[in-house]
């Protein structure tokens, strides 16, 4: 019996060489299309067929691992891009927002060292008249009833 010419002979020779790495790249395809045909099917020829299968998975798994990383590299590529892009209109956005804007007696103010002034004076205002105020008065001013008061 033959195959592509070659007899079973042969065939044991050539998976001799290639499991020394003496075949050539066409002695290599020939060697797969043997294995996968009826006439290798016996268990003779199964260490062959398991080690030439090994690396053809191999070899295609490898091409499919590099499609994939080039695949997860241009995603994150474009979500940085995109984050740069938000990021970056973000700052801008806000530094053409951020003033200070105060109403002073009914008349805008945007002079940042008036609006900090007058944000502190209004700050102590607050805090010496809560230190000055009286607990007791204060709260019998809220609750006082509307016959008290109308007296």
């Amino acid at each position: 019996m033959d195959f592509e010419g070659k007899s079973l002979k042969e065939w044991r020779r050539i998976i001799n060489r290639y499991f020394e790495a003496e075949t050539t790249d066409e002695a290599e395809a020939a060697l797969k299309r043997f294995l996968v045909s009826p006439l290798a099917a016996g268990k003779e020829f199964d260490e062959a067929r398991a080690v030439v299968g090994f690396s053809v998975v191999g070899r295609c798994c490898r091409h499919v691992r590099r499609a994939t990383l080039r695949r997860r590299v241009a995603g994150y590529c474009a979500a940085a891009s995109v984050a740069l892009v938000i990021v970056a209109s973000s700052l801008a956005f806000y530094n053409s927002r951020n003033r200070c804007v105060a109403y002073i007696g009914g008349v805008k103010c945007t002079d940042e060292d008036v609006v900090m002034a007058e944000m502190r004076r209004s700050m102590d205002e607050i805090s010496s008249t809560a230190a000055d105020a009286d607990i007791g008065a204060t709260l019998g001013d809220i609750f006082v009833t509307m016959d008290e008061f109308n007296e």
